[in-house]
């Protein structure tokens, strides 16, 4: 069974009026979502250059990466092989 067959195809959502949110930050209903959506970008636009790095090094397969992916993570699964590099005169 799919979770998505568990909704309905067809949504309304209607916002309330006069409903004011004295308790939230500057009384606002959603001021957490959009720094999370775009903290997740950020980690998965890293994750997916560091599938295509290992992809071309010939390295297939799952890998963690933990949060925050620090730079030394970062690093060590790019699959980067150190005796490839080489400085040209």
């Amino acid at each position: 069974m799919l979770v998505a067959d568990l909704f309905s195809r067809r949504a309304q959502v209607t916002l309330l009026k006069d409903a004011p949110n004295p308790v939230g930050i500057l009384r606002s209903k959603a001021t957490g979502e959009p720094p999370y959506s775009l903290a997740n970008s950020a980690f998965f636009a890293v994750k997916n250059a560091l599938m295509a790095a290992r992809a071309d090094a010939g390295t297939t397969g799952w890998f963690q990466l933990p949060v925050p992916a620090t730079v030394d993570q970062i690093g060590s699964n790019g699959a980067v092989d150190p005796s490839k590099f080489s400085l040209e005169a």
